[in-house]
């Protein structure tokens, strides 16, 4: 009966989802109910439901290094996120739940407003970046009352934040939530120390990238300043989030610290990101073999 009820309100939101594409893509066209192609420049986004989630992807064909990746996500708007699916090499992904009562529209507005500066920083050019005016009066008691509605108990950290205590068994993981310069972010900080090496800053980048694909709504981002490295995972709303969304952006967080807080910190080790890297190239090879043999 779940499954049922899920897919019943699922179908109910293909117009809404149909109608968003159109809006935002001259190129948008129907592949089969809950399948989307959309031109974005001169790319393409698959958009898809799946799992009661509408997945959006659009290829990275340009050689990039993931620790690059990882910086750029540290940039950009929310709903989006440089990401990695398998041998299908690094992508612009987006995730959004589809819920009983979804703003829908919006979010996908959202999303590609993401996937529009994905695009330009790929090319080269500059983000422009402002907080949106909505937000710029966000104050802690707003931040704090936004978490409890959620379901998540929340207390004042520093001058502008609040802190959150995420569900990681074995492990403490606090994530903070405070205005950024996109909106609203919700951050969990990893493994931080000096600027890594250039062998670790590529295995955590290949590793988080891998799991951003896994994980969904969760962005891996890696930050340097004053001569520290900072991995975190986080997502940003570009609008104040309602209670569902944002409990999903906390579940989110959770998850990514259960499965990637200690390996991170482990890669920050230059043998252990060297054995990563050769078992990673010697996987690959043995890939490849298998599919030029089927050929």
């Amino acid at each position: 009966m779940e499954g049922a009820k899920a897919m019943n309100f699922t179908t109910r939101h293909l117009p809404m989802f149909t109608a968003a594409f159109a809006e935002i893509s001259s190129g948008s066209a129907t592949a089969h109910p809950g399948h989307w192609d959309l031109a974005l420049r001169d790319t393409h986004v698959e958009a898809r439901i799946v799992d009661s989630w509408l997945v959006m992807t659009s290829p990275v064909t340009a050689p990039v290094l993931a620790a690059q990746l990882l910086g750029w996500n540290a940039i950009l708007p929310g709903w989006v996120k440089f990401a990695s699916d398998g041998n299908d090499g690094p992508q612009i992904r987006a995730e959004i739940p589809i819920d009983e009562e979804p703003a829908g529209g919006a979010y996908v507005r959202d999303a590609w407003s993401g996937f529009e500066a994905a695009q330009t920083i790929l090319t080269g050019s500059d983000l422009e970046s402002g907080r949106p005016a909505s937000l710029n009066a966000t104050s802690q008691a707003d931040l704090k009352r936004l978490c409890e509605e959620a379901g998540w108990n929340a207390t004042l950290r520093g001058e502008n934040a609040v802190a959150i205590e995420l569900e990681s068994r074995g492990a403490f993981h606090q994530a903070t939530f405070a205005a950024c310069d996109h909106g609203l972010r919700a951050a969990v900080d990893l493994a931080a120390g000096g600027e890594p090496e250039a062998e670790s800053a590529e295995a955590i980048g290949l590793f988080l990238l891998a799991a951003a694909g896994e994980v969904r709504m969760a962005r891996p981002a890696m930050e340097t300043a004053a001569g520290k490295a900072a991995a975190r995972f986080e997502f940003i709303f570009s609008t104040a989030p309602d209670a569902v969304q944002l409990a999903h952006a906390f579940s989110a967080l959770s998850v990514a610290c259960q499965v990637c807080a200690a390996e991170v910190k482990a890669l920050r080790n230059p043998d252990v990101a060297r054995d990563f890297l050769a078992l990673r190239s010697r996987a690959e090879a043995g890939a490849r073999s298998i599919s030029q043999d089927s050929n």
